[in-house]
């Protein structure tokens, strides 16, 4: 595929991606008018052309036809399950395309694909789109494929290399996976064949396929705003790529008996959840490990940790571990949660040595907010000491003069405002400050965002790829990065199959105003032989030492009454 040209290239540097959207008609369901809204956010983009399929409608199919092709069970199941769903909401987008250029085609029909007849594709070259978005029209081969330089984007509700066809997020649900992936790709000759541009992951919602479904297709819908804000930072060689190789197999809607068995699965799924979550709460403590968090890479098992006294009751837990040395000794900043309140704190402790927790002085309260606090990080500013907490609830980030002798805090200034930003983690690395945290509003534990300064006070200026990431498996914060060997390295919580189940650490292969890429080399996992086997969600590399945090899921009263609550709607 040739793409790129002089005309192209110079659109690029002057920051205008020009796109064509092909629709099945004015009347889209609502994840897909939430890919232009954020496609159009992105500057320097615009849409030129509307490509309506203008092929026979295929009439719907009646009782006994789907009888006999053993579609009935999934047809009445799959409209069952549209009800209500805010992903497949129609909108109208009559007065959206008014005042766009406008073709309709009509496409070959060979077997299963289509294609487009000469004539449409003279006329489409010469409205000139950089891109087409694939939103409606069936399974597409030929010349369309390279009608614009950039090809043809698609998406796939589902990772090709673990399912290809379909249904869209269903199989996940009925083979037990923890993710439910989402795939966009340029369209090849090959089904899910095609050159993958962006991936999604979210953790597989067990027990509704209403829900499972409307998040992946409402939470991927920013894929193709992200591939064009690297395409405009990097050029065309941002969709260049080998095709998927994918082997998995191809799977179609299930029969009545498979349906059977992943319905009676889907719900004992269900039961689990709703049983797991009124009895069992997390009970979280702190430690620490002798060695720095580099150590890790290679070693990443957690039975050496050194654990922290339990708190006095059984209601409260400390998570979110950070520190500074203070002399010899060693400050530790926690989150503190009592689950009778459901507010977390911020504490503290304080250990004369870091190798031995014997001495372990705390918790001691350092500041309640107005609102839920956690996740305390500290960073350094020439001699200053600074922290900086999660208070998404309240809409900002702030950063609190600190004062490890005391432990606490005093005169504090904002980093951002207006946004809910969850976890986030402040840092330095090749001459910039950086700001990494997850979007309350778009998703705690998918959705990554960055902000970058040359001074801590700011200003501060939103990453040009924006979100960086949208997966379950890497995308929230578990730490502050630490360097190994020159190399930065990201501490990221994989919340599925539930949230705080393990760390992944990345390796960051690129990290600058315009661009970013990880790669996992480790996953640091609970010790299930040790105190707190159920989950562990931050790894803290403090001068030689690592903290890090535990969960241990039991039995909860206050948790009990809280979750009946909820449920019961009082």
């Amino acid at each position: 595929m040739v793409v790129g040209g002089g005309l192209r290239l110079t659109r690029y540097r002057d920051r205008v991606l020009r796109y064509g959207v092909m629709v099945p008609g004015t009347t889209l369901p609502r994840w897909q008018v939430e890919v232009l809204d954020a496609l159009d956010a992105v500057e320097g983009v615009e849409p030129v052309l509307v490509v309506v399929d203008g092929g026979p409608r295929v009439p719907r199919p009646t009782v006994g036809e789907l009888w006999g092709r053993r579609r009935l069970a999934w047809t009445l199941f799959n409209r069952a399950s549209a009800r209500g769903s805010a992903a497949l909401a129609p909108v109208d987008c009559s007065g959206r395309f008014a005042g766009l250029a406008t073709m309709t085609v009509r496409p070959r029909v060979a077997g299963a694909w289509q294609e487009f007849p000469e004539a449409a594709l003279r006329e489409l070259r010469e409205h000139g789109p950089d891109l087409l978005l694939r939103l409606g029209f069936g399974l597409l081969r030929g010349e369309v494929l390279e009608a614009a330089p950039l090809g043809v984007w698609s998406f796939h509700h589902d990772d090709e290399r673990v399912i290809r066809g379909g249904p869209p997020c269903f199989w996940e649900m009925a083979h037990g996976d923890p993710v439910t992936g989402v795939l966009l790709q340029r369209l090849t000759d090959r089904l899910d064949g095609g050159v993958p541009l962006a991936r999604a992951a979210f953790a597989t919602v067990p027990h509704s396929y209403r829900r499972n479904r409307d998040q992946a297709y409402l939470g991927a819908a920013c894929l193709p705003a992200q591939v064009a804000s690297r395409v405009l930072a990097d050029g065309p060689s941002a969709v260049e790529g080998d095709p998927s190789g994918s082997a998995a197999p191809l799977l179609k809607p299930p029969s009545w008996r498979r349906l059977a068995r992943a319905g009676g699965h889907i719900a004992v799924a269900g039961v689990r959840r709703q049983l797991d979550g009124i009895l069992r709460g997390d009970h979280w403590n702190v430690g620490v490990l002798d060695r720095p968090a580099g150590s890790l890479v290679e070693r990443p098992g957690l039975n050496d940790v050194r654990w922290f006294p339990l708190p006095s009751s059984p209601h409260r837990y400390v998570a979110d571990p950070s520190g500074c040395r203070d002399g010899d000794g060693l400050v530790v900043l926690v989150e503190e949660l009592d689950h009778r309140e459901s507010h977390g704190t911020l504490s503290s402790f304080r250990l004369d040595s870091p190798d031995a927790t014997a001495g372990v002085r705390g918790p001691v309260p350092m500041a309640r907010f107005d609102v839920h606090a956690s996740y305390p990080t500290l960073v350094r500013d020439g001699d200053t000491w600074w922290c900086i907490p999660e208070t998404a609830r309240a809409g900002e980030v702030r950063a609190h003069r600190f004062d490890p002798a005391t432990a606490g805090l005093g005169d504090s200034f904002p980093l951002l405002e207006g946004v809910a930003v969850v976890d986030p983690t402040v840092f330095r690395w090749d001459g910039r400050w950086w700001l990494f945290g997850t979007d309350r509003d778009r998703g705690s534990n998918e959705v990554l965002r960055a902000w970058w300064s040359e001074e801590l006070q700011g200003p501060w200026t939103r990453h040009r790829v924006d979100p960086l990431l949208v997966d379950v498996t890497a995308a929230r914060p578990a730490g502050a990065p630490f360097v190994r060997d020159g190399v930065l390295y990201r501490p990221a919580q994989r919340c599925a199959p539930r949230y705080g189940s393990a760390v992944a650490l990345m390796r960051v292969d690129r990290l600058d105003p315009d661009g970013f890429t990880q790669t996992e080399v480790a996953r640091v996992v609970p010790d299930p032989l040790g105190p707190c086997p159920h989950g562990v969600h931050t790894v803290w590399d403090c001068d030689g030492v690592t903290l890090v945090d535990g969960n241990r899921r039991s039995f909860s009263l206050p948790v009990v009454r809280r979750e009946l609550r909820a449920r019961l709607g009082r």
